[in-house]
């Protein structure tokens, strides 16, 4: 196990990664590469610099510590001179506004847990728990493991939000001191699947057959959520809903808590820039109330209508 892992976020008071009010921890990595990530900073499994342009200055510390030149200042406009992802990490560490930073922090199990268990009274109050996310944590499971065992052992809701591509074994490890599982099935068709996300889908939809397997036969009590990204020219199809609706049925209706329609969301626009990454969807638009209206009906068609909805934003066009 690794005795440090990277984390790029930490949010309190969440309410839709699981049940009640939580804090959900962001793990860096992820073996995906999904075209639309709203995350982009959590899929490079090292560490990066950021720049935020409305924090330079332009004091050119960043200049002084690299052998190389990092921000040009011409006439009182500051820009970049080289990549973002060619900027040394001893430029973020010396930056004195932060205009450079880290995009994620390394923690050891002890110093998760200690952030993690401040918001303990609020569970208690509202039900909620710790959420593990990422990126996707189970890149980094064992590491995961340890810390789930210690916020079961504080008797803390656990929730696991994962993509679904690890081995079963890793899964098998993790589940005994999981509460809730937030599962990601994107598309259906495989090619189509390796196209947007770099990766088959065969892997995820064999543990997801395993994980209800594993719900109906040891654990009945694990709450399985499963969540589909509406993303425009790639999942949000009738067809595309209506195949993985289909899917859920056949699986194991019964054992399946909630199937969350996400609506595109292009609000990350700007962590592509800090990164100096050009997005394919930057000129995206939210999906209208309509379509995700018809994505909903068609999703009820196929699936149990009490147990379906759609999350996120859209516009009245």
């Amino acid at each position: 196990m690794n005795d440090k892992s990277l984390i790029f976020d930490i949010y309190r008071g969440t309410t839709h990664d699981g049940t009640g009010l939580r804090t959900t921890i962001f793990f860096k990595a992820c073996p995906l590469s999904c075209k639309w990530c709203h995350n982009p900073e959590s899929i490079d499994f090292d560490n990066q610099v950021w720049f935020t342009k409305r924090k330079c200055i332009g004091c050119r510390t960043c200049n002084n510590v690299s052998s190389k030149e990092i921000i040009s200042v011409d006439d009182g406009k500051i820009s970049l001179a080289t990549d973002v992802k060619d900027i040394p990490k001893i430029c973020a560490e010396n930056c004195p506004t932060k205009a450079l930073s880290m995009v994620a922090k390394e923690y050891s199990v002890d110093e998760i847990y200690k952030e993690a268990i401040k918001d303990e009274v609020y569970f208690q109050s509202f039900g909620g728990g710790v959420t593990i996310s990422g990126g996707e944590p189970a890149s980094d499971y064992k590491f995961v493991k340890e810390l789930l065992i210690k916020l079961k052992e504080k008797g803390i809701h656990t929730a696991l939000d994962t993509s679904g591509f690890a081995k079963w074994s890793v899964y098998e490890e993790l589940l005994s001191y999981v509460d809730c599982i937030l599962y990601d099935i994107k598309l259906i068709d495989s090619t189509q699947h390796k196209n947007l996300t770099n990766v088959n889908n065969e892997l995820i939809l064999e543990n997801l057959e395993r994980i209800i397997t594993y719900k109906r036969q040891k654990k009945p009590n694990l709450t399985l959520w499963v969540r589909t990204p509406l993303i425009p020219f790639a999942t949000a199809s009738k067809s595309n809903v209506r195949k993985i609706g289909s899917l859920l049925t056949e699986l194991g209706e019964s054992e399946i808590d909630r199937w969350e329609l996400c609506a595109f969301n292009n609000t990350c626009k700007s962590k592509y820039e800090q990164l100096g990454l050009d997005w394919e969807y930057k000129d995206a638009d939210l999906l209208s109330e309509s379509k995700t209206d018809e994505m909903l009906k068609v999703a009820r068609e196929a699936f149990n209508e009490d147990k379906t909805l759609i999350s996120g934003f859209t516009s009245k066009n």
